[in-house]
C-alpha cells in the first residue's frame, strides 16, 4: 500500500519486512509445490492457485527484483495463468496493482 501511495510511512521502512515475510511464504510455497509434484498446492488446478497467482502478480508489481529472488514462482503462477479456460481472461483484462 506504501508504494501504491494508499499507506503512510516510507518504502524504505517496509520492505524489510516485506522481504522477510516474501523469502518465508514463498519458499514455504515452493516446498508445497515440489512436495505435492503436480504443479499446483493440491492434486489437481483449484481456487488456491488462481488466489496464490494472483498475490504472486501483485507481490511481482510491488517488487521489480521477485522473478530473479522467486523464479519457480513465477513459472507458477505462469503455468495457473496458462490455463485455457481463463488465458484469453489474463491476457486482456485491464491492468491493476492489486
Amino acid at each position: 500500500m506504501v508504494k501504491a501511495g494508499r499507506g503512510d510511512g516510507k518504502l524504505e521502512d517496509v520492505k524489510p519486512k516485506y522481504d522477510e515475510d516474501a523469502k518465508k511464504w514463498y519458499t514455504y510455497l515452493q516446498k508445497r509445490l515440489e512436495k505435492v509434484g503436480s504443479g499446483y498446492v493440491a492434486s489437481k488446478l483449484s481456487w488456491a492457485d488462481f488466489v496464490l497467482a494472483e498475490a504472486i502478480q501483485t507481490s511481482m508489481n510491488f517488487d521489480a527484483d521477485f522473478a530473479k529472488k522467486f523464479p519457480k514462482i513465477v513459472e507458477y503462477k505462469k503455468k495457473v495463468h496458462s490455463n485455457p479456460k481463463i488465458k484469453d481472461y489474463v491476457e486482456k483484462r485491464p491492468e491493476s496493482q492489486f
